[in-house]
């Protein structure tokens, strides 16, 4: 396409400084109450312009704060004049927080025009699809241009608006008959039949709720060489179509990871998915956090790995089988997995049966998996969607060629407000493993109680350390003081107790229990593993980091914070910040952001506009007061209008 002519340039703006779009507005607001009723809170006005629509709906109801989102700086200006939020994004970039009970497309759809007509479309459906996943009820308001031959108006238009040597011929046309004048010629406009907005939403992934007709617009005769028999506004609400997904495990036991799942398949269920979650572990392994229970929950092996390695490959082979047939039967749409060797085997499955699949990386990826893993672990991760916690890991990733689509930390769920009375108490969270270095945190402990005396250290968790760290404890004169307490379900009330907080790990991922007990306001000392808690912690700020495997560093914390109350109040004050940082709305919101990127919308590492050959972005709503936008791309500049009087 070339650039529009000056003569054009002129008639787009004469056009759009003649017409007021402030006359939609009401009939806007009245249909979005009619057929989209919310309980106030936020509604997003995407493509937003001034925030008229916004400012007449919360004028009609103060209950509803109104979000504008637009490119046009003035317009975010206007905006703030007006007393009304806005954010400098569009329709497609946007990525919905959370906090929002519906979301508006005023007259914006059919602005975002591609190269050509599929790269258009993927556009319209790409600002549809970031909402479908949040079930957030969804109002559009555009034009339909029925047609006497199904949609075939509407492709003449889109012909025509994108076409330099067209929309030349009719910008002449048009200087003697006002019917034919238009702000996009040389630019395209993307207008669709009732119907073909309706395939359009159903593809995206929504259901149309409620429709309501606007008036019907004169249709000139020149119009009608168009072939269109009727050109109307509709407005439309749409809902999310409930979608299927499929957690995968090696257990539901006691762990960081498993406690995640648990709480994402809670968080996903609530907020309207239809969740299942499936386990490599037998039911002979116990589950140790509860599911809602809207949540079907599977085995894939009837009993536990058992013999040599033969028997126990063939053992797995089946469960593999057994996840193929689950997903045969229960037609999720998309599969997250959330351990190593369960990446591997659920990438595999996935596409064997042409199934999105999203991994998580939840530990240190030099240090957790076997060796005769890690290859197939590439393969794995580098054909699947990879969520991992932190930058340090997705820059590992990055460096493998491993396609990273978010970086979603650990969430803090639901933490108590609990008063209990602090005792001199030192509590560790974790497995009884060697990685978690317990055995360091006992000796370190020793070192800090020779110098305050009366302090005791609690370990919660289970494993086959038990019995060598028991000797450990009895051999260094403090067996007395160090209290092996198993695994506890209720963590936050054993914490709640507590002065201090330990981490000694080895190497860890994004710790569950650092963030639980900053949460709790506990003043925290954690080995600085790579990958993890420098993630979380300033040191000195919110918490203490020392040297991995330094039990002298770690003793002198520790004696620091027993001996120093001032010192434990400074830390604890501050380490409750992790509460809105790791939030679980926040968290299960980036969720569902790197879902919907699974099935056609945006993931955070991807570009729109590059990625579907797009020549335009948002322009102006039909509430913009007549202000033009203008878009850098391949054919000049594209502004708000129709190929019609509107």
């Amino acid at each position: 396409m070339n650039a529009h002519s000056p003569q054009q340039r002129i008639l787009a703006g004469s056009q759009l400084a003649a017409f007021s779009h402030r006359a939609f507005v009401s009939e806007q607001v009245a249909d979005f109450l009619a057929i989209c009723p919310v309980s106030g809170g936020v509604v997003v006005d995407l493509g937003g312009g001034c925030g008229h629509f916004g400012s007449a709906l919360a004028g009609q109801r103060p209950d509803i704060t109104p979000r504008v989102v637009d490119l046009d700086q003035d317009a975010i200006a206007c905006c703030a004049a007006a007393g009304v939020e806005a954010e400098h994004a569009d329709a497609i970039t946007y990525r919905p927080r959370g906090d929002e009970t519906a979301a508006c497309f005023n007259l914006v759809l059919h602005h975002l025009v591609g190269a050509d007509e599929a790269a258009t479309r993927q556009l319209q459906l790409s600002a549809l699809r970031n909402w479908a996943p949040t079930h957030t009820p969804v109002f559009v308001n555009e034009y339909a241009y029925d047609s006497w031959f199904g949609d075939t108006s509407a492709r003449l238009i889109y012909a025509i608006t994108s076409s330099p040597k067209l929309s030349s011929l009719c910008a002449f046309i048009g200087k003697f008959c006002p019917s034919l004048r238009a702000n996009t010629l040389g630019v395209g406009v993307r207008f669709r039949s009732r119907k073909g907005w309706e395939e359009l939403f159903r593809e995206a992934g929504f259901r149309v709720q409620s429709v309501r007709k606007g008036y019907r617009e004169e249709v000139s005769l020149l119009r009608r060489l168009l072939l269109i028999r009727s050109v109307r506004r509709v407005s439309f609400t749409l809902v999310g179509k409930k979608q299927r997904l499929l957690l995968v495990n090696e257990s539901l036991g006691g762990g960081g990871a498993e406690r995640q799942l648990c709480h994402l398949a809670n968080e996903l269920t609530e907020r309207g998915h239809a969740v299942a979650v499936a386990t490599w572990a037998s039911p002979e392994v116990a589950d140790c956090y509860e599911l809602l229970p809207g949540i079907a929950r599977f085995h894939l092996r009837r009993h536990e790995l058992h013999g040599g390695k033969i028997r126990r490959a063939l053992t797995m082979g089946r469960s593999w089988l057994r996840l193929l047939s689950l997903i045969r039967r229960e037609k999720p749409e998309t599969i997250i997995s959330f351990s190593d060797v369960s990446n591997i085997m659920c990438v595999a499955a996935a596409k064997l049966m042409g199934l999105p699949a999203i991994v998580s990386i939840r530990n240190n990826p030099d240090a957790w998996m076997k060796p005769h893993w890690h290859s197939p672990a590439i393969w794995a991760y580098r054909r699947a969607a990879v969520v991992v916690q932190t930058g340090a890991v997705a820059d590992w990733c990055r460096a493998r060629d491993i396609n990273v689509v978010s970086v979603i930390p650990n969430m803090i769920h639901r933490v108590p407000e609990l008063t209990k009375p602090r005792e001199r108490l030192i509590v560790a969270v974790g497995s009884l493993q060697h990685r978690k270095g317990h055995d360091l945190l006992i000796r370190a402990f020793a070192k800090a109680d020779a110098l305050n005396p009366g302090w005791r250290l609690a370990l919660l968790g289970q494993g086959p350390e038990l019995d060598p760290l028991r000797q450990l404890a009895n051999e260094l004169g403090v067996g007395d003081r160090v209290e092996f307490r198993g695994f506890v379900v209720n963590v936050h009330e054993a914490m709640a107790r507590a002065s201090i907080f330990a981490l000694p790990s080895r190497f860890e991922g994004l710790p569950n229990a650092l963030l639980e007990a900053m949460a709790l306001g506990l003043p925290c000392v954690a080995a600085d593993c790579d990958y993890g808690p420098r993630s979380v912690i300033t040191d000195g700020h919110d918490g203490m980091l020392v040297p991995v495997g330094d039990i002298g560093a770690l003793g002198d914390a520790l004696a620091q914070l027993m001996g120093d109350p001032a010192k434990r109040a400074h830390l604890a004050g501050n380490a409750p910040n992790v509460r809105c940082r790791f939030h679980a709305n926040r968290i299960t919101a980036r969720w569902r952001e790197a879902i919907a990127g699974q099935r056609g919308g945006l993931t955070h590492s991807s570009d729109p506009l590059h990625d579907h050959g797009a020549v335009a972005v948002l322009a102006t709503n039909g509430d913009a007061g007549g202000r033009r936008r203008r878009v850098v791309n391949g054919v000049g500049e594209r502004n708000a209008g129709v190929l019609a009087n509107h």
